[in-house]
């Protein structure tokens, strides 16, 4: 890459041209959505399931809501679940999760509400808030967030691998 002073749109240009497997769109003025050629428009996605409502009205960090992202929507949720269940029905394996959910009296409160939005534009509405957050008290952190999906054929979860929500 040789560019002088390039503005984040060169560069994104220039990382999409070495690897044209991947492409990229701004999301209004604060969001850069990196995924793979058709993935925005592929019903498989998780990312593109539609929400119809969804209400996070609780103490929690805004890096917990993106990495349990079933946990606040609920088609999301479902879908999974589903999908899950199908999967223990042709296998004969049990499914679900095992564990607990803390949280901390320091936690910020979160009321968001969401209607009609994809999740990958719920991901994108909890990182601004994160900022709004980072903006009123620097003890928290700003942060984005990634999507991966972790190929097991094996997988209890019916989909071929895992679904992975992070921050950075």
């Amino acid at each position: 890459m040789d560019l002088k002073d390039p503005t984040v749109g060169e560069i994104l240009d220039q990382l999409c041209k070495a690897d044209p497997r991947y492409t990229y769109e701004f999301s209004g003025e604060t969001f850069i959505n990196v995924f793979p050629l058709g993935a925005k428009v592929d019903p498989t996605n998780l990312l593109n399931l539609r929400v119809k409502h969804a209400v996070i009205n609780e103490k929690r960090r805004p890096e917990v809501v993106i990495r349990r992202i079933p946990d606040f929507a609920p088609e999301l949720a479902k879908y999974l679940e589903d999908m899950a269940k199908e999967q223990a029905k042709r296998t004969g394996i049990p499914y679900g999760t095992v564990g607990s959910r803390m949280r901390g009296n320091m936690d910020p409160q979160i009321s968001l509400e969401f209607r009609n939005m994809t999740v990958r534009e719920i991901l994108n509405a909890v990182s601004l808030f994160s900022a709004d957050l980072y903006r009123k008290d620097s003890h928290f952190a700003a942060v984005s967030w990634k999507y991966e999906f972790v190929v097991d054929p094996k997988a209890a979860t019916g989909l071929g691998g895992y679904p992975k929500w992070d921050v950075f």
